[in-house]
C-alpha cells in the first residue's frame, strides 16, 4: 500500500474487466468481469499476496463486468474479508442470479460512499444495460477513473472527466473497421447506437473537450480485439494531447484483456490542490 491513489488494470476487453485501485489502507476493485482465479493471479503477479479488497463497485449487468462476483465474495470471505458489492438497482436485478453477492449495497447517480480513506462517487453513463455507472475514486485531492461502455458522451460524464488524475477510458472500435468486420448487421448497429460504445473518434472528441492539467495517467480501455486497432487508437488519444500541449505530462497506454497494465501512481502535479468536495 502507499500513501497515493494507484490504479491497475488487470483486464479490460469484452471478455472480462477488472481495475483495482488502492492506497496506504484501503483497496477496491471496480467491475468483476474476470474469473475469481485470474482476478487473484494477476494482483499476485504484482506482487499482491491475498489482496485486501475492501469493496467492489460493478459498473452494469453484462457478464464481462458481474460474472464472478458471487464466486470472489466466497473467496474473499474465506481469507476473512467481509466484502461489500455496489451496484444499481437496475444492475442488480437485470444480473444473472447465479453471479449475485449476499452482501451488497445499491448506489445510483450522484451518489457517493465512504470506503476505508477513500470516496467512490457513482455517475450515469448511457449503455444499453439497466441503470449503468461510471464510477470514480477519491483520495488526497486525486481522483482515479473508469469510464467505459457508453455509446455517447454526456456533459455530466465530460465533467467527471475533468477531475481525473487516472483515468481509464473507453476506446472501444474503429468505425470503419466495425463496419467492413463480420459482425451483423444488427450487432454493428447496436455497437453505434446512443447506449453502445465509444467508437476512436468519438472518444478522441471528449478528450479533446475535457482533458485537463490534472490528468497524469490516460488508460484507452475495452478495446474491441475484433474491430479496433491498438495502434489507431494510440494515434488519435496523442494527437489530442499533443494539441492541448499535454504529451510530457501525461502517461500514456493501451489497456490489453490477457494481462495487466502497469501500475499508475499519482505523483505531485503543478496545480493548485482542490479539496475533493469541491469536486
Amino acid at each position: 500500500m502507499n500513501d497515493q491513489i494507484s490504479m491497475v488494470v488487470l483486464g479490460s476487453g469484452s471478455r472480462g474487466n477488472a481495475y483495482y485501485i488502492w492506497n496506504q489502507d484501503t483497496a477496491v476493485l471496480i467491475d468483476c468481469g474476470l474469473s475469481t482465479k485470474q482476478i487473484f493471479l494477476r494482483l499476485e503477479n504484482l506482487g499482491f499476496i491475498q489482496p485486501k479488497i475492501d469493496a467492489v463497485f460493478v459498473t452494469h449487468e453484462h457478464t464481462d463486468h458481474v460474472s464472478s462476483c458471487a464466486v470472489l465474495e466466497r473467496r474473499l470471505n474465506a481469507l476473512g474479508q467481509d466484502t461489500k458489492f455496489y451496484m444499481s438497482r437496475g444492475t442488480y436485478c437485470s444480473a444473472p442470479e447465479r453471479c449475485l453477492p449476499q452482501n451488497y449495497s445499491f448506489m445510483w447517480d450522484g451518489h457517493t460512499v465512504k470506503t476505508g480513506s477513500m470516496m467512490v462517487e457513482a455517475f450515469e453513463v448511457p449503455h444499453d444495460g439497466t441503470e449503468c455507472l461510471g464510477f470514480r475514486v477519491g483520495y488526497n485531492e486525486h481522483w482515479a477513473g473508469v469510464i467505459t461502455d457508453l455509446g455517447v458522451v454526456t456533459d455530466e460524464v465530460l465533467n467527471k472527466m475533468r477531475t481525473l488524475t487516472i483515468m481509464a477510458f473507453e476506446f472501444n472500435h474503429d468505425e470503419q473497421m466495425l463496419r467492413q468486420g463480420s459482425y451483423p448487421p444488427q450487432v454493428q448497429d447496436r455497437i453505434l447506437d446512443w447506449s453502445g460504445h465509444l467508437s476512436n473518434r468519438q472518444a478522441a472528441k471528449a478528450l479533446e473537450v475535457a482533458v485537463s492539467p490534472r490528468l497524469q495517467h490516460l488508460i484507452l480501455a475495452h478495446i474491441s480485439e475484433q474491430n479496433n486497432c491498438p495502434l489507431i487508437a494510440e494515434q488519435m488519444a496523442r494527437r489530442v494531447l499533443d494539441r492541448a500541449g499535454h504529451s510530457d505530462l501525461v502517461h500514456l497506454h493501451v489497456a490489453e484483456q490477457k494481462v495487466p497494465s502497469p501500475i499508475f501512481t499519482v505523483h505531485q502535479a503543478p496545480f493548485a490542490k482542490i479539496p475533493l468536495a469541491m469536486l
